[in-house]
């Protein structure tokens, strides 16, 4: 079970560097044949040791990802708007759970940068009315919608696709006359007929 949960660390080491346009396709399938087919430990060090230049291991020696900083400040932020626009990208993350106030406006939250990091969780508590949440994850993140109060409002998700991540949001609160979107992102250079078709 171990050695398992070697490839899986290694597999996901190999699709932040593609994803990262740090390996191309080739490389990136190569990598994973080779760690799928190792044996045993040595021959899974050897592959680990073939990334290092890519995606260097969180702790020396061990399978792990160049994983974003999980965030180091815990307790609730509060973000009210009131007929405006924000949007937060990039390293923006400083609380485990945000409470969102906004009337006539538009939240856009994008947790892309942090792809690569293991037990991410967070806790939107939502108090909406006519406004928009808009969240951009990673395909693989679980985002779970708990609104209790909605009234002439709308919640798009159309994921997650094939779920390995233990990343998770969860919203809570009411919505009147609100839309919650959440797009979904795959790797780069990854995507599928349907994302061209439909814009996922």
């Amino acid at each position: 079970m171990e050695l398992q949960k070697y490839r899986d660390a290694l597999i996901d080491r190999a699709a932040s560097a593609f994803a990262l346009d740090k390996l191309d396709e080739a490389a990136f399938e190569a990598f994973v044949a080779r760690i799928q087919t190792a044996s045993g430990e040595v021959e899974l060090r050897a592959a680990e040791a073939g990334l290092a230049p890519f995606v260097p291991a969180t702790h020396p020696g061990t399978a792990g990802t160049a994983a974003h900083a999980e965030p180091a400040i815990e307790g609730t932020r509060d973000i009210a708007l009131n007929m405006t626009s924000l949007k937060k990208r990039g390293d923006w993350v400083d609380a485990r759970a945000y409470r969102l106030d906004g009337k006539m406006s538009n939240f856009e939250l994008d947790y892309r940068d942090y792809a690569d990091a293991r037990d991410f969780s967070m806790k939107l508590d939502v108090d909406l009315s006519m406004s928009n949440l808009k969240l951009v994850v990673p395909s693989d993140w679980q985002v779970d919608c708990r609104i209790t109060r909605n009234s002439a409002s709308n919640v798009k998700d159309r994921g997650p696709f094939p779920t390995r991540s233990a990343n998770r949001i969860v919203i809570e609160g009411a919505l009147s006359m609100s839309n919650i979107k959440v797009k979904r992102i795959r790797p780069r250079g990854r995507r599928g007929l349907l994302d061209l078709l439909f814009g996922r």
